[in-house]
């Protein structure tokens, strides 16, 4: 197994870098306050955010509640193969993983992901008092010994402090009946200190992706330890 200490930080970017789709990340969780009136969807809140395509929100941010966890993000490198039916000897093959871990808005499910198609590139203000706008870069490259008839990856685990709470969504005028809305949505920090590198063995033919697809789908399970 390898470990790799030295990790890069680059100053925060406020802007959301990733997306997935808001349908599947918020139900239920908006909440508001003022006056009843008919609910927008979470997507559409988020849109209404400061660089949204909406954007007629004065301005959208992260409040904190207090809580927080620990929780997981795997990034994978492409497949190194020695698939030759041929082949008879080890191949040394480089395995990089052009990917960062970087602080995200996050669904509450996965990590790192942003929190609504609607809101690439919005911008959420975030005046918590925690350690934030945190990347770790994983560009160190690996060459790895891939035997004869098998495949390998490199996989980079790193560790996330999560930040549970909410999105505040404030406008100059009212919005279904309401000046503040609230959404529900968790702010994830990585951590410098704790990412494992390592390879894992594939069978020709099967992508990296395949595999660690389940584990970024259980974020709170360490998969990887040093």
């Amino acid at each position: 197994m390898l470990r790799i200490n030295h990790l890069v930080t680059v100053t925060f970017v406020a802007v959301l870098a990733t997306a997935v789709v808001a349908s599947a990340i918020f139900s239920d969780d908006v909440t508001m306050r003022r006056d009843d009136g008919p609910a927008p969807s979470p997507e559409q809140l988020l849109a209404t955010c400061p660089g949204g395509s909406i954007h007629n929100a004065d301005k959208c941010t992260f409040e904190p509640d207090g809580t927080t966890s620990k929780v997981y993000q795997w990034l994978v490198s492409n497949a190194g193969e020695n698939c030759d039916p041929d082949a008879k000897t080890d191949l040394k093959i480089t395995l990089k993983i052009s990917q960062s871990s970087r602080d995200a808005y996050s669904d509450g499910v996965t990590v790192g992901t942003g929190i609504a198609e609607e809101g690439v590139g919005i911008k959420i203000e975030n005046t918590a008092m925690y350690e934030k706008g945190v990347t770790v870069s994983h560009d160190e490259l690996y060459t790895a010994q891939v035997e004869p008839h098998s495949s390998k990856a490199l996989v980079a685990q790193t560790g996330y402090t999560r930040h549970n709470g909410r999105i505040c969504v404030n406008y100059g005028n009212k919005v279904g009946g309401h000046y503040i809305w609230y959404v529900k949505a968790s702010n994830d920090v990585p951590d410098r200190n704790d990412v494992v590198r390592t390879t894992i063995p594939l069978r020709c033919g099967q992508t990296p992706d395949s595999v660690i697809q389940e584990w970024n789908h259980d974020p709170a399970q360490r998969r990887l330890h040093y």
